[in-house]
């Protein structure tokens, strides 16, 4: 009987052994790519245990890097611990140079350790402690798009509120150890397996399974514009192959950069400073840019305008000065938008501050522009402003006035 007993025991072991390897090896192999367009920007890999969590995150922009992180629970579930250290694959050996992070949690206050390349190329080595809510998450990424969160930080969230989102939603607070930052808000339970994660105002929605691995994440509702899946992989032939990329002179464009045209034109110097975002596979008119809604009419930034003469454009006089461009369209007309409020980001608008909207006129060109493009035309005996993107060309003519 014991010797049966000892046969069964021992063969549920090799079961259960069995399965334990099977779900490290699916977790190990399960990937989240997450795409703008269709290029991918990174590429994470996660596992959970008990104790913690740690994984591989792949960020190309602006050139690939692997962070290899481990993250260390306290007994309440919360995050004591964070080691984040960032190397360029051998395949680009002229890539950037290493980074390391390490932040660690006690009670209320958060103590970050920084080495290494995190500044604008240039090397920064340095401590600092700051105050952080209690349950507070410290984000992995690389310092790019440090609001979007990363699928390890929303399964922490996850982890963290066990499922008890209450009326007004679980509180969650996530750290850019990075810059500092703190982002707040609630994890909210929707229909089916939806959860949304609303950050500073963003909601963030993601699809969870029944084994409380998140699927699916978007940030379509951010200036990000980035969607996340759950696939199969090996990430560290992903990376491999980004870096080879890189060095070759392949690597992904770089997302919106910023640009400036400037035109001389009967005496008045005209110059728009703006941010050019590429289609990269998106609907563009009525899906990235929408219909009937104001859109910042490029990226990132707001987009500047400035004129040392007044114009008169199509009709309406625009004085010397420095304005801010929006637009907004709908399939048949389109307006340009000449705000009085300058320097802030290109989602910040406020209507009272419009000094004039002014009709566009639109044409259809015979070759997409993958980026979108503002130049001035004085080929012709009235100058244009022209805003192109895809197979579209908005123009609005204008004078220098004497």
């Amino acid at each position: 009987m014991k010797t049966k007993l000892s046969l069964l025991l021992s063969f549920l072991v090799v079961i259960m052994f069995a399965i334990s390897c099977q779900q490290r090896k699916g977790n190990t192999n399960a990937l989240y790519v997450r795409r703008l367009g269709n290029d991918t920007l990174s590429v994470e890999q996660l596992n959970r245990t008990n104790n913690g969590y740690h994984g591989q995150y792949v960020s190309r922009m602006p050139a690939t890097q692997v962070g290899k992180y481990q993250a260390q629970l306290g007994p309440d579930g919360s995050v004591k611990s964070l080691s984040l250290n960032w190397s360029t694959p051998k395949e680009n050996p002229n890539g950037p140079a290493p980074r390391k992070l390490q932040v660690t949690i006690k009670d209320t206050t958060a103590t970050i350790q920084m080495s290494g390349a995190w500044r604008h190329g240039k090397t920064v080595d340095t401590t600092y402690s700051q105050s952080v809510p209690a349950g507070t998450i410290p984000g992995i990424i690389s310092g790019l798009m440090d609001a979007h969160p990363s699928v390890a930080t929303l399964t922490q969230a996850l982890h963290q509120a066990k499922g008890h989102y209450g009326n007004s939603g679980y509180k969650v607070h996530i750290m850019s150890p990075r810059s500092g930052h703190l982002f707040s808000g609630t994890l909210t339970k929707a229909q089916g397996d939806t959860v949304n994660l609303k950050l500073s105002g963003i909601s963030y929605p993601a699809t969870v399974n029944s084994k409380g691995q998140v699927t699916w994440l978007s940030a379509k509702n951010s200036t990000v514009q980035t969607i996340t899946k759950r696939q199969q992989g090996n990430v560290q032939q992903i990376a491999a192959n980004f870096a080879s990329m890189d060095a070759h002179g392949k690597g992904i464009p770089i997302a919106s950069p910023r640009d400036t045209v400037k035109a001389t034109i009967n005496g008045a110097h005209l110059e728009v400073q703006y941010s050019r975002p590429s289609m990269r596979g998106r609907r563009i008119w009525g899906g990235l840019v929408p219909w009937n809604k104001v859109w910042r009419t490029g990226a990132n930034a707001a987009t500047q305008f400035s004129t040392d003469h007044d114009l008169n454009m199509n009709g309406t006089t625009i004085p010397a000065g420095t304005y801010t461009l929006y637009s907004i369209y709908t399939p048949s007309s389109a307006k340009l938008i000449v705000n009085s409020q300058t320097g802030q980001w290109g989602t910040v608008y406020h209507q009272k501050q419009d000094f004039a909207r002014i009709n566009m006129k639109k044409t259809t060109l015979k070759q997409p522009v993958d980026t979108f493009t503002v130049s001035f035309d004085s080929t012709s005996s009235k100058p244009k402003l022209q805003l192109t993107w895809n197979t579209t060309r908005y123009q609005l003519p204008f004078t220098v006035k004497k």
